[in-house]
């Protein structure tokens, strides 16, 4: 994957086949990382969180962003599409009324806050690596800013919910 940008003319056609499949590889695993944490919730810690396996997890973070910069853009819309779903979500049942007497609601927020915990650490992965190549361009580093915009709601209504929060049972 990184020594596209090195291929001659005629492999270029074959890049673009590599950028197609890689696109359909890491929308995939976002998918099933997301996917994931239903699972993980309702089994109520008889199922491993992935999300609790430092090691794999930095290893996971650190191969996706080599992945997703083929297809920067079309990979920050759909993380940006799957962000914008979660968090509307999460801000409705935060503003339902009864949230903390009913196990239902209080499940699906634990599901919600664990993709939104999914997609910050694979945001903070790809906009990482995209820092420290020079060969970044404008709209991947507006992409970059549209995903840190994301990341700065999430913690603004995290902030919000644990000031109104103190004091309460």
């Amino acid at each position: 994957v990184s020594a596209v940008p090195y291929l001659p003319q005629d492999a270029q056609r074959a890049s673009q086949a590599l950028k197609k499949c890689c696109m359909i590889v890491v929308e995939s695993y976002v998918k099933i990382m997301l996917d994931s944490v239903e699972s993980v919730v309702q089994a109520d810690g008889a199922i491993e969180d992935p999300l609790e396996d430092e090691g794999s997890l930095r290893e996971q973070m650190d191969k996706l962003p080599i992945i997703a910069k083929l297809q920067y853009e079309a990979f920050s819309q759909y993380l940006k599409s799957a962000f914008d779903t979660y968090f509307s979500q999460y801000e409705r049942l935060l503003n339902s009324n009864g949230l903390s007497n009913n196990q239902q609601q209080i499940q699906q927020l634990n599901i919600l806050e664990g993709k939104l915990t999914w997609i910050v650490y694979m945001t903070g992965a790809v906009i990482s690596i995209q820092t420290s190549d020079p060969r970044t361009s404008k709209s991947d580093l507006l992409w970059d800013g549209q995903l840190s915009k994301c990341i700065f709601q999430l913690v603004h209504i995290i902030e919000y919910r644990t000031n109104t929060s103190v004091g309460q049972n």
